[in-house]
């Protein structure tokens, strides 16, 4: 299988990089906040799926 070349990109585009950093962790946070509301909800979320998630994704 051959591998795709890389896009490469000019250094004027670092300047981007801490806004897609910051970014994604305010939608990590989003996330986690959703699933801490599946604790109240045991017919939803149960303990055993929370914890495996957020083991997996942090």
């Amino acid at each position: 299988m051959m591998q795709e070349e890389p896009t490469w990109q000019p250094l004027s585009m670092l300047v981007t990089l801490p806004v897609h950093v910051k970014e994604g962790g305010t939608v990590a946070r989003e996330h986690r906040a959703t699933l801490e509301k599946g604790r109240s909800a045991p017919h939803a979320l149960n303990g055993a799926t929370l914890a495996w998630v957020k083991r997996v994704f942090t």
